[in-house]
């Protein structure tokens, strides 16, 4: 692999250039920035996880740092820690564009369009490392830039979208493929310049850009580092090289730690968190890649009968996944990859330098597809764990590697065709090619039309302009208890509302507290849910009155049936709302807060202790997420764990529903404090209540069969014989005390 060494080369900087540079030209008219009201994120209202991301970057503007936000989750606060995840870097970026004075729209604006020129630089960068011609990488570079993957993933996916850091790693692992170094100091320079300017250096940052970047491309850059490492071993016996390789997949997994090591630790502290992000092993094939899908047309074409193709497969076929496809060139590249693969095993081996980098090449574009397939490495890894199931992503992985393959083809046949020619016919010829790969490119991959400006824009001043009317309303830093509660973040849409619709009123303030977007799993996180199920409706505002708020917040949108939405219960407890588009509805508490004068201080404070700190009760096994390989070794030892987030014991009134598949039975629940109750059951379930005191902290209910014949253990994947749903714990003081204060309001 000679070939490899001649790459990035000195006098390159007018390909970086021209790269950056045509890449944001395209940039510009693919989104018609023109138009754009910079200040409005280009995927307002759009769905998904647009307003996720939105979050992230206000809470980066305004507190420096996105893993905590007072004014989220109130009165506690928005804590990430229970979000693991290892995308520190572009929160980087963001406080640094909000150096500049940047709003949180125009922060997320440039963020996302600048991922566009930096993923052509740093592709430069890889396709003139494995060998491929100056023109012809500017040109696949931009390709690379503009990829359907970027366009599909917008800012609904931001970080994924920022795969800029790809051709980084790409790199490393094709130096260690080829068996270069990838360690060492610079020659001719002392021990310290010659550390921090060599091929260590080199080494280390990309491995912690990509670290820092996204947990799925740093894994897989392991991965793929760990095949061509062990390759190359069995082919040389090269230990020292193999060492080399070993140490990178090392410090690869260490960036990714430490880069998660904050969340880890606020997980030790405070106890693991298993809801708040919840991943079905089932979901690892689910949103996988199939060939297909990787070379069918874009999902948006501009050639009507291509378009339709796409339209028909995605509507008739199975696992549609998120649309991974790499766009005409590159998948021409892929099957050309896979060509040479079948013909390396097949054929004699050549001895041409360029023939090895595209075997090279060719090799690991069919591991990559081998991870992302359905039924493929991932799913392999997915019965350790399902944290990480979208496989289909590396696609863009896929994309790369297929243009450098072509790439080198191209070259290859440019020069066959052009030997007995000038060095200026040549030249231009070459030229020809690449301006025809770019245009043919260009117009396949870039979409016909950009998002409708016009309405994001009024959408976004509408919202702006409602939420700055209440905050002008309310005092500084006022409480706003948003209803109904919506577990956050990830959680099916209801309606056609997404879990992150309920950031929109933070987006648009700039003192208020409110209660949504605290991160689901947690007592003092769900206490909205919770005490909606204990309260009602309105005994819940009565009590977050007491509690301190201001006002209360209705999303008529977000309930299931129109039935279910409580107007008219608020409007006799807290008098007319102040309404926008019948959607949103503001309530005062000032009335009601009034009213609630005969209620004593201790009784206050009381009711808002109890009703901000309550016990959080989950049956477990909880088959219904899924489960592990691992777990279905596990014996079934049902249970009922608890968490009573105050800092004494509260007494609990426990409702379920239980049934017995084989009843019927008596089952014993067994108390945090050893005391027993006893349940008759049946195949039919049964509700139950059982009154008991929950210790502050978390506890464990155990339930056994203690009357009749009791099947051997069962594992996880039989799901056990005892049926348990519904389970919700209610604080038995809270319900008494809520009832006294309800009185003092009819008084």
């Amino acid at each position: 692999m000679s070939r490899l060494a001649a790459g990035a080369r000195r006098g390159d900087a007018p390909v970086y250039v021209a790269a950056g540079l045509i890449t944001s030209v395209l940039t510009w008219i693919a989104y018609g920035l023109g138009q754009l009201t910079w200040r409005v994120p280009i995927s307002y209202r759009d769905g998904g996880d647009a307003m996720f991301y939105m979050g992230f970057i206000k809470t980066d503007l305004e507190t420096g740092w996105y893993e905590r936000q007072p004014r989220l989750g109130a009165p506690f606060g928005q804590v990430f820690h229970d979000f693991k995840t290892a995308e520190n870097l572009p929160h980087v970026f963001i406080d640094a564009i909000g150096l500049f004075g940047a709003d949180f729209g125009t922060a997320m604006n440039v963020y996302y369009l600048l991922g566009f020129p930096l993923a052509a630089v740093t592709a430069v960068w890889f396709l003139r490392l494995v060998g491929i011609s100056r023109s012809l990488s500017a040109v696949l570079a931009v390709l690379f830039a503009m990829a359907p993957y970027h366009f599909l993933r917008g800012q609904v996916h931001m970080w994924l979208g920022e795969y800029w850091t790809v051709p980084l790693a790409l790199g490393i692992v094709m130096l260690v493929a080829a068996g270069r170094p990838v360690w060492g100091r610079r020659a001719g320079r002392g021990p310290i310049v010659g550390r921090l300017t060599g091929r260590s250096a080199g080494t280390l940052a990309s491995l912690a850009l990509v670290a820092a970047t996204n947990s799925y491309y740093a894994l897989w850059t392991l991965e793929l580092i760990a095949v061509a490492g062990l390759v190359r071993f069995v082919a040389t016996r090269d230990g020292r090289a193999f060492v080399g390789a070993i140490a990178t997949g090392v410090w690869t997994g260490v960036f990714t730690l430490l880069n998660m090591l904050p969340d880890m630790i606020y997980g030790w502290t405070h106890g693991a968190n298993v809801t708040a992000v919840q991943r079905l092993p089932l979901e690892v094939e689910v949103y996988s890649l199939k060939l297909a899908q990787l070379v069918l047309p874009v999902p948006y074409h501009r050639v009507a009968v291509l378009r339709t193709l796409r339209e028909y497969y995605d509507q008739h076929y199975p696992l549609l996944s998120e649309q991974p496809v790499l766009g005409a060139v590159a998948a021409l590249g892929f099957v050309l990859a896979v060509v040479v693969a079948v013909y390396a095993l097949l054929a004699p081996r050549a001895r041409s330098a360029t023939y090895s980098s595209i075997r090279a090449l060719a090799g690991l574009t069919i591991v990559t597809f081998l991870i992302g397939t359905v039924g493929g490495i991932s799913t392999l890894l997915s019965f350790l764990t399902s944290d990480l199931r979208g496989a289909n992503r590396i696609s863009i992985f896929i994309a790369l590697l297929s243009l450098a393959v072509l790439g080198l083809a191209v070259d290859a046949g440019v020069r066959r065709v052009t030997r007995q020619l000038t060095r200026p016919v040549a030249m231009g010829l070459a030229g020809v090619v690449a301006v025809v790969f770019l245009g043919v490119g260009a117009y396949d991959q870039v979409p016909p039309q950009h998002a409708d400006y016009v309405a994001a824009k009024a959408a976004f001043d509408h919202d702006e302009a409602f939420i700055r009317s209440i905050e002008a309303s309310m005092p500084k830093g006022a409480e706003i208890l948003q209803l109904p509660y919506s577990p956050f973040p990830e959680y099916p849409d209801v309606n056609g509302t997404t879990y992150s619709d309920q950031l929109m009123p933070y987006l648009h303030s700039r003192s208020l507290r409110w209660t949504g977007a605290a991160i689901k799993g947690r007592p003092t996180t769900e206490w909205v849910g919770l005490g909606t199920d204990t309260l009602g409706w309105t005994g819940l505002a009565s009590a977050a009155t007491l509690a301190g708020f201001d006002g209360v917040l209705l999303d008529t949108q977000a309930f299931a049936q129109p039935a279910d939405v409580p107007t008219k219960e608020l409007e006799t407890l807290l008098g007319a709302p102040v309404e926008r588009d019948g959607r949103y509805r503001f309530f005062t508490t000032a009335q009601l807060d009034e009213r609630l004068s005969a209620v004593s201080q201790d009784d206050r404070a009381d009711i808002a202790e109890r009703v901000l700190h309550p016990t959080l009760a989950r049956w477990a096994p909880d088959f219904s997420h899924g489960f592990t390989f691992r777990e279905t070794l596990q014996s079934y030892r049902p249970r009922v764990e608890l968490d009573n987030a105050r800092d004494e014991p509260t007494t609990v009134d426990l409702s379920f529903q239980v049934a017995y598949r084989d009843g019927p039975r008596v089952l014993r629940f067994r108390m945090p404090d050893g005391t027993t109750q006893d349940i008759s059951v049946g195949v039919d379930a049964r509700a139950a209540t059982i009154r008991f005191a929950a210790p502050a902290g978390r506890s464990t209910i155990t339930v056994e069969v203690v009357k009749g014949a009791q099947p051997p253990n069962l594992h996880g994947a039989d799901q056990g014989p005892i049926q348990v749903s519904d389970v919700k714990a209610s604080d038995a003081q809270l319900v008494s005390e809520a009832g006294a204060a309800a009185a003092a309001i009819s008084r």
